[in-house]
Formats: C-alpha cells, sequence, structure tokens
C-alpha cells in the first residue's frame, strides 16, 4: 500500500471543515464558506437569481491527502553522482536530408 494518509470521519472533518455550493449544470463552486448557515445563503441568492435551478450545499466529510510519488528511475546522488554539463556526450547529428522540391519537375507553375 502507498503512503496515503487517511482519516475515517462520521462527522465534519475537523481538519478541513467548509461547504461549497454546487449546481449540476455546470455553475462550479467559488467559494469555501465556513459555516452552513454561509453556504446556504449563497445557494439562496443563486437559486434566485437562476429560477428553476437547483443549488445544492455539499459539507466535507474527510479530507485525504497522498504524497507525490515520482514514477521512473530513482537518482541517488551516493550512488549516481551528476555528472558535468561539459562531459555530456553530444547527440549525433541529423541524418543529411535532401531538399524538397516545391514544383514538381515539370514546372507548370502549380504546387505539387
Amino acid at each position: 500500500m502507498t503512503d496515503i494518509k487517511f482519516a475515517r470521519n462520521y462527522g465534519l472533518a475537523p481538519a478541513a471543515p467548509f461547504w461549497l455550493v454546487w449546481n449540476e449544470d455546470g455553475f462550479m463552486p467559488r467559494f469555501k464558506h465556513p459555516n452552513l448557515s454561509s453556504a446556504e445563503a449563497e445557494a439562496a441568492r443563486l437559486a434566485s437569481e437562476n429560477p428553476g435551478t437547483a443549488f445544492h450545499v455539499l459539507g466535507v466529510l474527510s479530507t485525504i491527502a497522498t504524497s507525490a510519488e515520482i514514477v521512473g528511475t530513482r537518482f541517488d546522488p551516493m550512488r549516481d553522482p551528476p555528472v558535468p554539463v561539459g562531459e555530456i556526450a553530444a547527440p549525433p547529428p541529423p541524418v543529411e536530408a535532401f531538399p524538397v522540391p516545391a514544383f514538381l519537375a515539370e514546372d507548370d507553375g502549380q504546387p505539387f
């Protein structure tokens, strides 16, 4: 299992209690309300400005945080010391390309 820090809480999460006002039709939450009454007042205001549209008040039940994980080869400076820029091998030169004519061999003035 990874280093996921998870604390189950069957109520409001004490670490980050806040409320959001959300709408299924695309109104994204714009503000974290510190209490339920503030979120309900905002939902009522938005509903009055948008008749026929439902706004939901959502509360935080738990907070989950993960640690960043690096995918791929891990760099160990004790085992693989950094290489100075001057010692890095230059990439091989590109394969020589031939110029592509802009017009056909029978030049009638028309491109391709």
